[in-house]
């Protein structure tokens, strides 16, 4: 399954935006240099490693698979049990 539609429609910049928080903000408290990461991962061009996504979820406060719910719920977990 192709899940790149998902990536790139994330709620990353709603989340933020909720907070009150810039993208230099957040990439601050990330411990990054830049906000380029930020704001490619917001227009799902990347995603965040899983420490990334941790701590945006901290950050944010909210779970993690709802930053990106739309991948949450389309995964699929093949049964392999008979």
């Amino acid at each position: 399954m192709d899940y790149k539609p998902f990536i790139q429609n994330n709620n990353l910049k709603k989340f933020r935006t909720e907070k009150g928080l810039l993208q230099k903000q957040v990439a601050a408290m990330l411990g990054l240099k830049s906000d380029v990461r930020v704001i490619r991962w917001e227009k799902g061009q990347a995603i965040p490693s899983l420490i990334n996504l941790m701590k945006l979820s901290k950050i944010y406060g909210v779970l993690p698979h709802k930053l990106y719910s739309q991948v949450y719920d389309n995964v699929v977990v093949v049964n392999l049990s008979k």
